[in-house]
């Protein structure tokens, strides 16, 4: 860009604030600054000649825009923005198919009071065509003896954490679009398939008390058929439907709702969670369900 005097700058700054601002945006991609670049343009704010590279360093180098990263596992994942950023908005700017889940979605969807410090954003893995051996009591009671598999992949920002997941592939069963702080739109589960994720992983949940709780928030606000069905459409290897039924047998559901669960079948012994030893757990014979006594 061509030398300017102070007070040009200090226009051309005053200029690109106001451009940035009408976007109504906090986060911006690179195609998102070639289309500001183009509109900067047009409306004489910056020289026609103006390279993609310049305009960029100019933003940053006057402060329009600053530089967040995020340190994950797996890589680093940098983002630009002009103002602090809500952490919801720049965890869902880390990739487009990513849609929030578990004790996230709990929130979102008004089902605890409690302020998660985790945000955990789902990228599905693509379908797997694995032929699986048929399940056996061995075979489950050998997994849930063992600690959850957590994911490691988990980047810093101020107080919170972001958790990205590489759940099931559901082709984005339940996954809805919501308004969320500032006409924020995002893509979340919705109260059906948060209820599935979070009785399937307590772990990202906040525990199976917070389960417990969300089941009886979310009371009257969903339905129960649908649940269900979309339970078998996910088609788990293991029979969480023991699981869903005794939540909402415990949150005080009708008889006629949780009966949809039993009516899959009440084959195997199974487990509320992994790894509880036998001095911290009940047994409870309608679900043929190892319980933690905590419920």
């Amino acid at each position: 860009m061509v030398r300017l005097t102070k007070e040009q700058k200090t226009i051309k700054i005053n200029n690109l604030l106001n451009l940035f601002k009408e976007t109504n945006k906090q986060i911006f991609t690179t195609l998102d600054l070639k289309s500001l670049k183009e509109d900067a343009i047009l409306s004489k704010y910056i020289p026609s000649k103006t390279t993609f590279p310049e305009f960029l360093t100019f933003l940053i180098e006057n402060s329009i825009l600053k530089y967040v990263c995020l340190d994950f596992t797996n890589r680093d994942v940098k983002r630009l923005f002009f103002e602090e950023p809500n952490v919801y908005e720049l965890a869902i700017s880390i990739n487009p198919n990513c849609y929030f889940s578990h004790y996230s979605a709990v929130f979102i969807n008004n089902l605890t009071d409690n302020i998660p410090k985790i945000i955990y954003i789902n990228n599905e893995q693509s379908p797997k065509h694995k032929q699986e051996e048929p399940l056996k009591q061995i075979d489950i009671t050998k997994s849930f003896y063992k600690e959850p598999r957590t994911s490691k992949n988990i980047a810093k920002y101020k107080d919170y954490k972001i958790c990205w997941l590489n759940g099931k592939n559901t082709n984005n069963l339940g996954v809805v679009e919501k308004i969320i702080d500032n006409n924020l739109k995002v893509k979340v589960t919705n109260i059906e398939r948060t209820l599935i994720d979070i009785s399937v992983s307590p772990h990202y949940a906040g525990g199976v008390v917070e389960v417990l709780n969300a089941y009886k928030s979310a009371k009257g606000r969903f339905s129960v058929e649908k649940m269900a069905n979309m339970l078998k459409n996910i088609n788990f290897r293991y029979p969480y439907h023991q699981v869903i039924g005794y939540y909402l047998e415990k949150a005080g559901y009708k008889e006629k709702e949780y009966q949809l669960f039993r009516d899959f079948g009440i084959e195997y012994k199974f487990f509320v969670v992994r790894n509880i030893d036998d001095k911290n757990r009940d047994f409870n014979d309608k679900w043929n369900l190892y319980v933690p006594k905590s419920l």
